[in-house]
């Protein structure tokens, strides 16, 4: 029996297929690309803008990246990329496209892949088929060094079993009240079933430095004397119109804005994330 979760799990993980149908653990291969998932507690906090230049500024450093559209919803990747995605992995599902059709290249050539949800959701219905196409995922995906996973909010079993499937997680957040209590919530009920070999770590966006750096030794504080864990912080990226800009002309911020006031604290943030990157490509989770 293949649940909704199956395709995202076992893709993201790289499994081996079974004649039962489940799919065996194993090391990964130095073909197979580690993955980061950057995902929020609610809507609105610049989850999908971050992760497209995220991308961006990977790929500078020489990095190559496949962007995957996660969500529930919407997440415009492909918008902001100057690019439509007409055709996505629902499509391949049903047979009207193959998977070619729908991988996209944006125009300083980082993958883009969109419908993933989607796809799962339809997996208890079509097992073989699904099956088939991880098998073609696998080998279309074992180009790439990493695969940026947009990731829908929420607190769903999908959303918990995407969150384990993955080498590290990059929790947004902004200074207002709301996303604050809704990224504390997320943690409160997500932590007692995470894979304890998940990286977590915190991002605040859109916040100036000095208050960021106030508000998460409260949050630290909170954490530790709650939950009895800590997330360490990754970024802090300042609010920037420029970035605002960018998805008006649908072209990344990290291509348009090389001395933005963001651009040196995004970089920082890619300089972190090849270092993990480097980190799980040569350790056997």
């Amino acid at each position: 029996m293949i649940d909704q979760a199956t395709v995202l799990r076992e893709w993201v993980q790289m499994r081996q297929t079974q004649e039962d149908v489940k799919f065996a653990a194993g090391p990964p291969s130095a073909s197979q690309p580690r993955s980061l998932l950057i995902t929020s507690g609610k809507g609105g906090v610049g989850k999908t803008t971050l992760t497209l230049n995220l991308a961006e500024y990977l790929h500078q450093q020489g990095l190559n990246v496949c962007l995957i559209d996660a969500s529930s919803g919407l997440s415009h990747l492909d918008l902001m990329s100057g690019l439509n995605a007409y055709w996505n992995l629902e499509h391949v599902v049903s047979g009207s496209r193959k998977l070619d059709e729908v991988f996209l290249k944006t125009n300083s050539g980082l993958g883009l892949l969109t419908g993933l949800n989607g796809m799962a959701q339809v997996g208890r219905r079509v097992p073989q088929r699904i099956l088939e196409i991880v098998t073609q995922l696998r080998e279309k995906l074992s180009q790439y060094d990493l695969l940026l996973i947009d990731a829908p909010c929420g607190q769903t079993q999908l959303y918990r079993r995407l969150m384990n499937a993955v080498d590290a997680v990059y929790l947004v957040t902004t200074l207002e009240s709301t996303s604050l209590a809704d990224t504390y919530s997320l943690l409160k009920h997500l932590w007692p079933t995470l894979n304890k070999t998940t990286r977590l770590e915190l991002i605040f966006n859109r916040a100036d430095t000095d208050s960021a750096e106030q508000t998460f030794r409260h949050f630290k504080q909170t954490m530790q004397q709650f939950l009895r864990q800590e997330v360490p912080l990754a970024a802090i990226i300042p609010e920037d119109p420029n970035f605002s800009q960018a998805v008006l002309q649908r072209r990344p911020y990290a291509s348009l804005f090389l001395n933005g006031h963001a651009a040196e604290s995004m970089e920082n943030l890619a300089d972190r994330t090849s270092r993990l990157v480097s980190r799980f490509r040569f350790s056997d989770r």
